[in-house]
């Protein structure tokens, strides 16, 4: 198997996955397996401000936070490529988070990165 490829479509979403992927590192007790499939994963439970402050500096306004959303949604339709022998792997799921049981109040989100962005290149990592 060749070294996993990913395609990002600008710096923005490149800056974002390097947030998430230290996140990601920091809770390393929340790694499991997702069901029916071997594909480990990283969860990290946040809100979406949490998110924006590991990102990029000063108080988010609301079409900030909008902004991260999309950003986020983009990255969730982002696949891993393996090769032409390999199935590709989606970059990560984003899941909301509700305080009750309407879902009319957010409480944050989840996202469930995939285990596999470990073996992507070095240009998503800080070091």
């Amino acid at each position: 198997m060749k070294k996993p490829t990913l395609s990002l479509e600008s710096y923005e979403e490149k800056e974002l996955l390097k947030v998430l992927l230290r996140l990601s590192a920091s809770q390393t007790d929340q790694r499991i397996v997702a069901m029916g499939s071997p594909i480990p994963m990283s969860i990290i439970n946040s809100s979406v401000s949490d998110i924006f402050f590991a990102w990029k500096e000063g108080q988010p306004s609301l079409r900030d936070l909008q902004n991260l959303m999309c950003a986020l949604e983009n990255l969730s339709e982002r696949m891993i490529d393996f090769g032409p022998d390999y199935e590709a792997v989606p970059l990560l799921k984003l899941s909301k988070l509700y305080l009750d049981k309407d879902f009319t109040r957010q409480a944050g989100i989840e996202v469930q990165l995939s285990g596999y962005t470990w073996l992507l290149e070095s240009e998503y990592s800080d070091s």
